[in-house]
């Protein structure tokens, strides 16, 4: 089960985790960035992952996300494709690591991110991270 925790000295929506099931561990680093919409619904977003989750508070959104970051790892690990996803998503994949695309794939001129950045008061900075291999 992943159980993202937040690191408030480094960044306030830097979530760290460790997912472990029967076909493998996997320890991992993602960075969230999370906004208030003009309807008044929070939101939580990975552009590495590609994940988006709402509620109608800032608890319910994070708690989506946990949700949904456990079911992608344990739907990719069980189908043995976690490697071909994040692969389609930019990641860098070697023997020792699996390295996140860097934050400025993300911020082109019309991409989801840049939207976000562009509307919103977003409450995360970008930064570089790894995501360790299946140990």
């Amino acid at each position: 089960m992943t159980d993202p925790k937040k690191t408030e000295l480094m960044n306030p929506h830097l979530c760290e985790g460790d997912f472990k099931n029967n076909h493998g561990r996997l320890k991992f680093k993602i960075i969230l960035f999370s906004f208030k919409d003009e309807d008044g619904l929070f939101y939580f977003y990975s552009p590495q992952l590609d994940i988006t989750t709402y509620g109608e508070t800032e608890k319910q959104a994070k708690d989506a996300f946990k949700i949904h970051l456990d079911e992608f790892f344990k739907y990719t690990l069980e189908n043995k494709t976690l490697n071909s996803v994040l692969e389609g998503l930019g990641w860098e994949i070697n023997q020792e690591t699996i390295a996140a695309p860097h934050i400025n794939r993300f911020m082109q001129q019309g991409s989801t991110l840049a939207d976000i950045f562009g509307k919103y008061s977003v409450n995360s900075r970008p930064e570089d991270f790894q995501l360790p291999a299946l140990i």
